[in-house]
């Protein structure tokens, strides 16, 4: 029964989502020492209003299109692409976040 190739790609999928939610673990504790780092030691870059405006808007739709592609891949049921436009929408909010 082992040989089966269903229960091969099942033991794939829970090994690569295993990984996923380390790399998520790691990806959360970047994020939270850039943020520290930028809250104790201050973060005084000045923008222009339009360069300002133009990164929250590329910000935004960045966002915007990763939560449409999750929502789309749901029907898919695949593990392995629901945890990469994961990552997509994760990436989305931290591009916001640090800009």
């Amino acid at each position: 029964m082992s040989n089966n190739p269903t229960s091969a790609k099942i033991r794939a999928e829970q090994a690569f989502l295993v990984l996923g939610g380390l790399g998520y673990s790691l990806i959360g504790l970047v994020f939270g020492v850039f943020c520290f780092v930028m809250y104790h030691h201050g973060y005084d870059q000045k923008f222009n209003l339009n360069a300002a405006l133009v990164i929250a808007l590329i910000g935004f739709t960045k966002l915007i299109s990763a939560i449409v592609g999750l929502v789309r891949s749901r029907h898919l049921l695949s593990p392995l692409i629901t945890l990469l436009k994961a990552y997509s929408v994760a990436d989305g909010m931290t591009a916001i976040v640090l800009t």
